[in-house]
C-alpha cells in the first residue's frame, strides 16, 4: 500500500515536467525565424519603358520585354516563357547591367548592341 502511495506522485512529477518542458519548447520553436527557400534565383526589377533614352547608369528594359536567366543577362519576350540558364558567375554579365533590353529589327525582344555593350563585352572576351 506504502508503494503505490510513492509512485502516484512520481507518475504526478513527471507528466507535469514533461507538459512544462512542451510548452517551453513550443514557445522557443514559434520564436525561431521561418526560413524561405527558393529554388529559383529572383531576377533584377524591370525598369518601366518610356520614350526618353535612359541613362547609361541603369538598366533599360521595354514593357514587351523581360529579362531571364540566373544572372539577369536573358532579353526575353514577355509573353515567352521564362528562360534559365546555368548560374554560372560570368565577369561579362556585368555588361547587361547598364544594357537596354527591347524589341530588336526582327522583332523579338534582345539586348540592343550599343557601343558600350558592346565594348564592356570584347575586354571580357579576351
Amino acid at each position: 500500500m506504502q508503494r503505490g502511495f510513492v509512485q502516484f506522485p512520481v507518475i504526478v512529477i513527471l507528466a507535469v515536467a514533461v507538459l512544462v518542458g512542451a510548452y517551453y519548447v513550443g514557445i522557443s520553436a514559434s520564436k525561431l525565424p521561418r526560413l524561405s527557400v527558393s529554388l529559383t534565383p529572383p531576377l533584377p526589377p524591370e525598369v518601366p519603358s518610356t520614350p526618353s533614352a535612359s541613362p547609361p547608369s541603369q538598366r533599360f528594359v521595354a514593357l514587351e520585354c523581360k529579362l531571364g536567366g540566373c544572372n539577369g543577362e536573358i532579353c526575353q519576350d514577355k509573353e515567352s516563357e521564362t528562360r534559365v540558364s546555368s548560374c554560372v558567375i560570368v565577369q561579362g554579365f556585368g555588361c547587361y547591367k547598364t544594357g537596354r533590353c527591347e524589341k530588336q529589327v526582327n522583332g523579338k525582344c534582345g539586348w540592343t548592341q550599343t557601343q558600350e555593350l558592346q565594348a564592356c563585352l570584347e575586354k571580357f572576351s579576351e
